[in-house]
């Protein structure tokens, strides 16, 4: 199973996990009244590359979660995932480990909260 409309876990290099249980548990998140997602907030104050990396997977983990009804919704689900490279995660969030340190501050705060999200 490729993850995708199903539920399915995916595993990214590094121990980057997007779940189906992560997925619903974004899904019932409260947006605030600025308009941004719970993590999204969480990192306003970070570099930006850490910023728009929290803000891809937020919206990856709201395309996976979507049902391809029919065959234009698949479509426009798989776009939306292609645009924003969903199944890039795992290797930007290596990339982002290597720029700041596996062990940084920040590292362990953006894995921590990927991780609170999925359990």
């Amino acid at each position: 199973a490729d993850g995708r409309c199903g539920g399915a876990v995916r595993k990214g290099a590094g121990g980057w996990e997007v779940s189906f249980l992560a997925v619903l548990l974004f899904a019932g998140s409260v947006v605030l009244p600025d308009g941004d997602p719970p993590l999204t907030r969480k990192f306003r104050d970070a570099p930006r590359d850490i910023r728009q990396f929290v803000e891809r997977w937020e919206n990856c983990e709201h395309w996976y979660g979507e049902y391809g009804y029919d065959r234009d919704r698949g479509r426009e689900i798989e776009r939306a995932l292609n645009n924003l490279r969903c199944d890039d995660l795992g290797r930007d969030g290596l990339v982002l480990e290597q720029k700041y340190g596996r062990n940084s501050l920040l590292i362990r705060r953006l894995r921590a909260a990927i991780k609170t999200r999925q359990d």
